[in-house]
């Protein structure tokens, strides 16, 4: 298969919106696009930063990860949402904790129970798929950008 390259154009329109949004830790005052740029590109960065959802699920928020599969799919990134959705299955197979600390212990089992190799091996099989994604979801992202801006 022929390698694909993220245009400039589409990298630095993400960036223009993105980059305003780093450091945002309460997304409900976000404006829709806002908030679906923050919740995709930070999914994307933690992701690609680490090769790993343990890294997404340390830095986000409770509503990130509850919010971020709805995201996905409502631009049309289906084998993200589908790649994000088995991921959240596999790490909290009840359900996301609603606290930071339950967050947090499950996170740490995950890491820390020998018993759950396994499991932490699909995680990073997961995140390759994932990282497989980087055109699509940034393409993907930068047309959702301009159709929705105009």
């Amino acid at each position: 298969m022929e390698e694909q390259f993220i245009s400039e154009e589409d990298i630095v329109l993400v960036d223009s919106i993105y980059s305003d949004l780093v450091d945002v830790e309460d997304i409900s005052n976000l404006t829709e696009l806002e908030k679906i740029v923050f919740l995709i590109e930070s999914y994307n960065m933690e992701i690609n930063s680490g090769l790993d959802f343990i890294q997404w699920y340390r830095w986000s928020e409770y509503g990130q990860l509850k919010e971020t599969p709805a995201a996905l799919k409502e631009i049309g990134l289906s084998k993200s949402y589908e790649i994000c959705m088995e991921a959240l299955k596999i790490t909290f197979p009840g359900g996301l904790p609603e606290s930071a600390g339950d967050k947090d212990d499950a996170i740490d089992s995950l890491e820390e129970n020998d018993a759950k190799e396994i499991l932490r091996e699909k995680l990073v099989e997961l995140a390759e798929k994932q990282e497989d994604q980087n055109y699509n979801l940034t393409t993907g992202l930068a047309a959702w950008i301009r159709s929705n801006t105009k």
